[in-house]
Formats: C-alpha cells, sequence, structure tokens
C-alpha cells in the first residue's frame, strides 16, 4: 500500500469510530409494554392453551347451568316437596361454589402466563439492548412512567419481531 494515502485511512478510520460511538453513546429507546404483551406470539400461544384446558371446565359449568334451569322450570310447573327444594338448594350451591373454582382457576393460570409471558420478554428485550447497544430501553404502558418520548425512539415493533423470531425459535 502506497504511504501517502495511509494518514488519509488513519483519518477516515478516525471519523468512522468517532460517528460510531457518537451514535450509540447515549442510545435510548421505548416499548410500549401492552402492544408488546398482545402481539408476542407467546402471549397468543399460551392463551389458547389456556383456553383449551379450561374449555372441559366450562362445558362443565354450562351442562350444570342446563340442569339448574330445567329444574327451575319443572318447579313452575308444580309444588315442588321439600325434599326437592333441598336438593334444588344444593344444586344452586354445588353450582355456584363450581364456578368460584374455575373463576379463581382462570385468573390463577391467566396470572402464570403473564409472568411466564414477561419472564421470557425481559430475556428478549435484554438480549436485543445488549445486540444493538442500547443503554436504556424504558417500558411505555401509559400509567406514567415515560410521560413522553419521540416516535423515533420507540423501538416496539423491532422488539416484537425480535421477540418473536427468538421465539419461534426455540
Amino acid at each position: 500500500m502506497n504511504r501517502k494515502y495511509f494518514p488519509h485511512l488513519i483519518l477516515i478510520a478516525v471519523v468512522f469510530a468517532l460517528v460510531y460511538l457518537l451514535i450509540l453513546k447515549d442510545r435510548t429507546g421505548y416499548i410500549d409494554n401492552n402492544k408488546l404483551y398482545t402481539d408476542f406470539k407467546g402471549t397468543k400461544e399460551l392463551e389458547e392453551k389456556l383456553k383449551t384446558n379450561l374449555e372441559s371446565d366450562r362445558k362443565i359449568i354450562d351442562s350444570l347451568n342446563q340442569v339448574v334451569v330445567a329444574v327451575e322450570k319443572m318447579f313452575k310447573s308444580k309444588n315442588p316437596s321439600i325434599e326437592e327444594i333441598t336438593t334444588y338448594k344444593q344444586l344452586l350451591t354445588f353450582n355456584d361454589s363450581l364456578k368460584y373454582v374455575y373463576q379463581l382457576s382462570l385468573k390463577e393460570m391467566n396470572n402464570k402466563i403473564s409472568i411466564q409471558v414477561w419472564n421470557t420478554l425481559s430475556e428478549y428485550i435484554i438480549e436485543y439492548g445488549k445486540k444493538y447497544h442500547y443503554k436504556y430501553i424504558f417500558g411505555a404502558s401509559g400509567n406514567g412512567n415515560l410521560m413522553y418520548a419521540s416516535d423515533k425512539k420507540n423501538l416496539t415493533e423491532d422488539v416484537i419481531k425480535f421477540a418473536n423470531k427468538k421465539y419461534e425459535d426455540q
């Protein structure tokens, strides 16, 4: 290589290095947490599993509700005995208990899914931040933590693509 170009090459390399460092110096961005959670394929898949798991419970509750309605219709057409009324009250209590347990199960499963999804997304966001040299990635969820950020700093779509790709590659 010709020595007269050497100082120019060093100058160009220094300029590129400075520009690179200035661009990455305080690289920050934010994510719309709600959109990320909703659009993440892992969320959709886990919610679908939840729906499938609880479908049989839902069918049992629906069948029991039909029995309750049938008994109520029967009571309208005749005078029920004390035994029938007692049995009916027990049926109602059982039905209410079953609904309550179902709601608790549903709530618990939703909480587990939420925790599982956010744990996974947190790992992916950390990996994304390291890969693309971010110092900070903020989460915006509309609750006042992040009051304003330029749309140029919105990483939501990029992180969704990154997270979905990572999830699919598992």
